[in-house]
């Protein structure tokens, strides 16, 4: 099942800056410049995922200002990074304190609530999130909400709201992939085969999609080893083996190849 992404603040193509200490004081004129600085490094550690780096220059940036919720939302981001929920929780809150109508900080609150498995919580911010007018992505809040449904059990439920995201957009590849795993809790094979089958199509058009492709293979050999199309599962589970290299789906997927081969 596909964790849930959260909204990033990062922008790309943001270049790496390298800061040294100013020895003399800073006239005020140019702590705005210096707080641009380290938050704009900052983020650009974030986006290559060092995390401890983004928060050393974060802490920099909020030495010179606490009234930006921009840089808490971003402070927010590398916590979760680094799998420190309860910190994360915090600057959201932060970042919701200064502007309570910062839906991106809100929808990241809700992601952090997910996964700490206080999912009404969770369905309350991302219901909140929805309910602006001006906010540009709902159909990642819907996708969430599918999400928070899909754990706590409720499958017609989580249907609902991945349908409502790819009726936002037709080419959301992590919606085509959640409502296959969807349907395929709900034994519907043929629908969770067709909806795996768009989402593996997409995915295949985004770079860095290997896992997630993995994973859509993975299920699809299910399907086919489930309907007795052997040979079709094999072709997905010997997919899985090449892009996932090393984890469980990889040891899962060369089990259920051994299992067919043996009992053929």
């Amino acid at each position: 099942m596909y964790s849930v992404n959260f909204l990033q603040v990062v922008k790309k193509g943001v270049p790496l800056l390298f800061l040294f200490l100013f020895c003399a004081p800073v006239e005020n004129k140019d702590k705005g410049k210096l707080y641009d600085a380290y938050y704009n490094t900052g983020l650009s550690f974030l986006q290559v995922g060092d995390y401890s780096s983004a928060i050393e220059n974060f802490m920099k940036a909020e030495n010179i200002r606490k009234d930006d919720p921009k840089l808490y939302n971003a402070m927010g981001l590398a916590y979760m990074g680094k799998g420190l929920l309860k910190e994360a929780e915090s600057y959201f809150e932060k970042a919701l304190k200064l502007n309570p109508d910062y839906s991106e900080a809100r929808n990241n609150l809700g992601v952090v609530l997910y996964q700490m498995r206080r999912y009404d919580e969770a369905i309350r911010e991302f219901e909140r999130v929805l309910s602006d007018v001006l906010y540009k992505t709902p159909q990642q809040a819907y996708l969430n909400l599918g999400l928070v449904y899909f754990a706590k059990g409720e499958m017609r439920r989580a249907l609902f709201y991945f349908k409502k995201a790819i009726s936002i957009d037709p080419n959301f590849a992590l919606a085509y992939a959640n409502l296959g795993f969807t349907y395929f809790e709900l034994k519907s094979y043929d629908e969770a085969e067709e909806n795996l089958e768009q989402a593996k199509e997409l995915l295949k058009k985004m770079p860095g999609s290997e896992l997630n492709l993995a994973e859509v293979n993975l299920y699809l050999g299910r399907i086919n080893l489930i309907k007795r199309n052997y040979n079709r599962a094999v072709e997905f589970f010997e997919e899985v083996i090449r892009l996932a290299p090393g984890t469980n789906m990889e040891r899962e997927a060369k089990e259920k190849i051994k299992q067919i081969k043996g009992g053929r």
